[in-house]
């Protein structure tokens, strides 16, 4: 037997993801907000508690975080991180408003963590306020980054009503 075709995992994961039936019971929309809101709280529990250096607390919310992210990657199969070609225009389309809304919203983020840097560094010099130091800084960059992790999923999870 004689195939020419080539083996294509993506394509297996792509066939699994979207009409797979595993995991059902995380594709509601009740679900998928649940696990935005419950992702977004083990971002802050994360940036808080690595800001007060309770180790545990920050062990606990990365599992939480790491646990939902990847519960929202299967709630809404997988649809923001597959190739164009195993999508369909629809599927396309809404996943391209989901960046779009996420790309604004991580821009702002970047923004107002930029001024806030800029801001408490003059009032550390000219009021006599505490300095933001940068471990501290460093630590609120965590905010930033695991928010950009989640966005895109977090946006169409969040939107969608029927996945």
């Amino acid at each position: 037997m004689n195939d020419d075709r080539q083996y294509d995992p993506v394509a297996d994961e792509a066939q699994a993801a979207l009409y797979g039936d595993n995991f059902a019971w995380l594709r509601s929309q009740r679900a998928r907000r649940w696990l935005v809101v419950v992702s977004v709280l083990a971002v802050f529990a994360l940036t808080g508690a690595r800001l007060v250096d309770w180790p545990v607390v920050a062990l606990a919310a990365i599992v939480t975080f790491l646990a939902t992210w990847m519960g929202l990657r299967i709630a809404v199969r997988k649809i923001v991180d597959l190739p164009d070609a195993y999508i369909d225009e629809r599927m396309r389309e809404r996943r391209g408003v989901a960046y779009r809304h996420a790309y604004t919203g991580i821009g702002a983020l970047l923004s107002v963590f930029i001024v806030a840097h800029i801001a408490m560094s003059l009032l550390a010099k000219h009021r006599g306020w505490p300095e933001m130091t940068g471990e501290i800084w460093f630590e609120l960059s965590f905010t930033l980054i695991f928010t950009m992790m989640i966005l895109p999923n977090a946006i169409y999870a969040w939107n969608e009503r029927n996945i």
